[in-house]
């Protein structure tokens, strides 16, 4: 391994065109004419699953010992793997249906799920809260995997690695503004509150692109 790293400067590079290391690592902003139509719909499921997961994330383990009186590290871990794991089925899930089913039916499953996910964790039901979990969780791939699979289609070939870092970078962006937004009603809301809360500012931001969704139907 060593002398295989030693040897990387001497290798020549596999692309003629270089660009300058600032210019890399400088954040793409730009929306590319193609994808502007759907870039909004895109941006704001990505900031509506991963915002609302970042719940999972930071307030497991109290929320555990809060509504399900647990100390065990095990439950909140489940929580936390349960929420998470499962998405890598909705990619495959996503690819058997159309991409607006998959959009439309996914967002409609996610939201439903969180509106459940409230009802069992106020009601300390821990098996039922685990179960809907894996359901978030499913939903959220699915609405990821149809959000990727639009950008790529609407691209062009020489655009796919910028769309995918700036549809990334818009996650990013608006998944810390809920994660501020969260922590700063942590001390004043119940946990099964800021859930409530943290759902309904991850659907104001998905109407931007429901307008545009219509918008582009009734063309």
């Amino acid at each position: 391994m060593v002398a295989i790293i030693a040897a990387l400067p001497l290798t020549h590079e596999t692309v003629s065109h270089r660009i300058t290391l600032r210019r890399a690592v400088r954040p793409l902003l730009h929306v590319p004419k193609s994808i502007r139509p759907v870039f909004p719909i895109a941006a704001g499921c990505y900031i509506a699953a991963w915002g609302i997961g970042i719940f999972f994330q930071s307030l497991s383990t109290p929320a555990a010992v809060q509504y399900f009186g647990s100390t065990d590290p095990l439950v909140p871990a489940l929580i936390l793997a349960l929420a998470m794991a499962p998405s890598a089925a909705g990619g495959p899930m996503s690819a058997r249906t159309t991409m607006k089913f998959s959009l439309v039916g996914g967002s409609v499953l996610m939201f439903a799920s969180c509106i459940a996910l409230y009802s069992t964790l106020s009601g300390s039901l821990m098996i039922p809260f685990l179960v809907l979990c894996a359901v978030f969780a499913v939903a959220c791939g699915i609405i990821l995997s149809a959000s990727m699979h639009m950008l790529i289609s609407y691209s062009e070939p020489s655009e796919s690695a910028s769309v995918v870092s700036l549809i990334n970078f818009a996650g990013y962006v608006g998944t810390t503004l809920l994660s501020v937004a969260m922590s700063g009603l942590a001390s004043a809301l119940s946990l099964a509150g800021v859930l409530a809360f943290i759902t309904v500012l991850g659907g104001l931001f998905m109407i931007p692109g429901t307008l545009c969704g219509l918008k582009m139907l009734r063309k």
